[in-house]
């Protein structure tokens, strides 16, 4: 059986592949060479954990990884690619991985060259270069399987998936910029359909449904992954305060500056004094907070149990997702794969 660093060294060499294949498209216009790069160091540049847990899910129904999981996990991490570069634009973000975000550094790259209005020029090639991500993606889906039954629950699960992410990331720019108090169970519907359902629940019942998998096992498997995702999630927030940027790759307490609602902020929020609270008011969605002002948010985090509240969550999401195991459809000795899938996620450091 290959192990999880094989499937991650072969799914990038797929992502390669693919993207060589559509070379012929790519350069019918003068951007399409340079695009193309972008988009293949970019989407081999992360963690591949959306291809790679397709791969493995595949594993586990299966006992192998048949052929055609490989361009599907491939275009997974290429529609990943330009969802990141949509989100950092959203987000103002200039990092990510520890170098300039994509629409920074296609900036940087019109300073070179002498342009006009450098800033505009980098955000707009970098919405036309998540675009093509999206395209070059679904080119690569449409091709999956000759089994026209297989291919059209192909094509519905991830239409489906990848509209909710859209309408999701809709709602978490509103709830950015709303004066209002969001309550938890807003934040946790947008964790669920921003990231849970779509970091872990696709990947995992695509894996399964190339492995011939009904649709009820399907939705079982959905479940699974929700719960996982949802732990992701919240471990994405704290290591966005309490992490180190050399791991995350993006500098600490940005989401606090980005005015992100999560439900770190929710429960610090709500359980701080009225004084606290109003002096937290200053900080979140604050450009310019200082890194005392992180520093201050860390530390009130920790002495009002925000964070403790947190973890105790993440432990909750990570039991059910457990208790989940028995039930599906996977031989039992895959079991232990899935609980280390479970353990991985919960203390992960980036």
């Amino acid at each position: 059986m290959a192990s999880e660093a094989q499937d991650k060294k072969r799914l990038i060499r797929e992502i390669r592949t693919v993207l060589r294949q559509e070379q012929v498209l790519l350069r019918r216009q003068p951007w399409g060479a340079e695009a193309g790069r972008i988009i293949e160091r970019f989407s081999t540049g992360g963690k591949l954990w959306r291809g790679s847990l397709l791969i493995r899910a595949h594993r586990w129904y299966c006992g192998d990884a048949e052929t055609a999981v490989y361009p599907l996990a491939a275009a997974t991490e290429i529609m990943h690619a330009g969802l990141l570069i949509h989100d950092d634009i959203m987000d103002r973000d200039d990092k990510r991985r520890c170098r300039p975000a994509i629409h920074r550094e296609l900036s940087i790259m019109g300073e070179a060259k002498r342009l006009r209005d450098c800033p505009h020029f980098g955000l707009s090639l970098a919405i036309c270069l998540a675009d093509l991500c999206f395209f070059l993606a679904q080119g690569i889906i449409a091709k999956i399987s000759p089994d026209t039954a297989r291919q059209k629950r192909l094509a519905r699960i991830t239409t489906e998936e990848y509209s909710q992410v859209i309408l999701a990331q809709m709602s978490d720019v509103e709830l950015g910029a709303t004066r209002a108090r969001v309550c938890p169970a807003q934040i946790t519907r947008l964790y669920l359909y921003k990231t849970a359902r779509y970091t872990f629940s696709l990947p995992l019942m695509l894996g399964a449904l190339l492995a011939g998998q009904p649709d009820k096992e399907l939705k079982q498997l959905g479940r699974f992954g929700a719960y996982l995702g949802l732990v992701f999630q919240l471990k994405d927030d704290d290591l966005g305060l309490f992490g180190q940027e050399s791991q995350t790759g993006k500098p600490a307490g940005s989401d606090i500056r980005a005015g992100k609602q999560t439900l770190l902020r929710s429960y610090l929020t709500r359980q701080a004094t009225p004084r606290v609270r109003a002096r937290l008011e200053t900080i979140f969605g604050n450009r310019d907070a200082s890194p005392d002002d992180i520093i201050l948010v860390k530390q009130l985090a920790e002495k009002y149990s925000a964070r403790a509240d947190i973890k105790k969550l993440m432990t909750a999401y990570s039991k059910k997702a457990g208790a989940m195991i028995p039930s599906l459809a996977i031989s039992a000795r895959y079991h232990w794969a899935m609980r280390r899938l479970i353990q991985d996620n919960l203390v992960r450091r980036r």
